[in-house]
């Protein structure tokens, strides 16, 4: 879980049985590029605001087209984006050069972040 704010502001990111949920529904939507991603790995997004309101769901649904976390963010808007909770099954594509991904995250106020598995 990677806490997004001020330094300071959330010390120790707890994990909770809803996350699972969600992080679990992040990679169940992976799962439909199968074979359609090559040579990429599968990726996910699940957004989800305070209120526990799921306002996005993405995937990434071919190879080379727009990672799953920038379609989610730009599906659920910068308004529902704030303070909520982006769910992704891979770490966001910061590892493989793709630096708007994480920009994106970071200038909608998404709050909390939380990453399946590092790719």
């Amino acid at each position: 879980v990677i806490p997004l704010g001020a330094p300071g502001e959330m010390d120790r990111a707890s994990f909770h049985r809803r996350d699972m949920v969600m992080l679990r529904r992040a990679c169940l939507l992976s799962k439909s590029t199968m074979g359609e991603v090559a040579p990429f790995p599968f990726s996910g997004c699940v957004i989800v605001t305070k209120k526990n309101k799921v306002v996005a769901e993405t995937f990434q649904y071919a190879s080379g087209t727009e990672p799953a976390e920038l379609q989610a963010v730009a599906l659920a808007g910068e308004d529902r984006c704030k303070g909520s909770t982006l769910y992704v099954n891979l770490e966001p594509s910061y590892s493989l050069g793709l630096e708007e991904a994480v920009d994106a995250i970071v200038d909608a106020g998404v709050r909390r972040v939380v990453v399946g598995m590092e790719n």
